[in-house]
């Protein structure tokens, strides 16, 4: 009985000790989830930094030329956008990537990176932009030759460009569309655009 009563003075006094300090941490306004909290976000910050440096750095050997070192720092940013489900600026990846490989002629590869690209512009109804994707697209394409697809491609950018009044847009797809229609052996003024 000696024991029982040890034990539940020993629990009594332990509960007594977790009120006081609970009073005085609350007292002092110490709260350790804040500090979880801060160093939370300062390593998001610090992440999303990093992520920023490496896209700066791939703008910046891409201005000097070096495409494959501009794209290879371009991947781990693409990697952490992607993890962190941060779907705009993974396509801004994706389009610097894209250009990228056509600057280095890997127009399947940038075909590659431009498909993810049109369909998000899609998917969000940013059809100017949407026009402006697929005539970069186009001109991989018709690089490989693949006149078709890049006159499907372009037929819409143009239309698209036309009901936006975006003239840029609609000049350089039109002068793609030339392209394309002379790969195929036809003279532009062949084909119907609108």
């Amino acid at each position: 009985m000696l024991k029982t009563s040890q034990k539940f003075t020993k629990y009594v006094f332990l509960k007594l000790l977790f009120i006081i300090s609970l009073t005085f941490c609350l007292g002092m306004s110490f709260n350790p989830l804040q500090d979880l909290q801060v160093s939370i976000g300062q390593l998001v910050n610090a992440q999303t930094s990093d992520v920023i440096q490496m896209e700066e750095v791939g703008i910046e050997l891409y201005k000097a030329g070096d495409f494959r070192g501009a794209i290879e720092s371009w991947k781990p940013a693409l990697n952490a956008y992607q993890k962190n489900r941060n779907r705009p600026h993974e396509v801004i990846v994706l389009e610097y990537i894209a250009r990228a490989y056509q600057q280095l002629g890997e127009h399947q590869q940038a075909i590659s990176n431009w498909e993810p690209v049109v369909s998000y512009y899609r998917q969000i109804q940013d059809l100017p932009q949407m026009a402006r994707m697929e005539t970069e697209q186009a001109q991989a394409y018709i690089s490989l030759g693949q006149a078709e697809k890049a006159i499907s491609l372009l037929k819409e950018a143009v239309e698209i460009a036309h009901n936006y009044k975006d003239m840029p847009t609609k000049a350089a797809a039109l002068s793609c569309l030339d392209d394309a229609y002379r790969l195929e052996g036809k003279y532009f003024l062949d084909e119907e655009i609108s």
